[in-house]
């Protein structure tokens, strides 16, 4: 969804934190006007900003704050997750599998599990 920041890549560096998307998403606003698909006062009216606000948001001189950050995304129709290369989600996930089959892989029991499943008796 946004060739202008990702290469893929097969590293295994975690995802990126609050702070790395919310540059992402300032990114990308940057790339939309700068390539051309969008002015910056079009931009400005479309995510619901003051073009002032907006020109000051992609020069740095001021920090998107969390919740307009939301605003920003559901006019987009976007979500985090579109933020994310598919490289960064595919390794967070690996990740989180890994953390939670080791146990079963290790030839351990876990706790409550060690026989099979109760079966109701029979009503005499």
């Amino acid at each position: 969804m946004l060739p202008y920041f990702f290469k893929e890549s097969a590293s295994t560096t975690p995802p990126p934190g609050f702070a790395a998307l919310l540059e992402r998403l300032g990114g990308l606003l940057s790339a939309r006007i700068r390539n051309g698909e969008v002015t910056e006062r079009g931009m400005a009216r479309q995510i619901g900003l003051s073009q002032p606000y907006l020109h000051h948001l992609l020069k740095g001189a001021r920090q998107l704050r969390p919740r307009t950050a939301d605003r920003v995304l559901r006019k987009l129709r976007l979500s985090a997750l579109d933020l994310l290369a598919p490289g960064e989600l595919r390794a967070a996930l690996a990740a989180r599998m890994e953390e939670a089959t080791p146990a079963a892989s290790s030839g351990r029991r876990l706790r409550g599990r060690s026989r099979a499943p109760h079966e109701p008796s029979a009503p005499n």
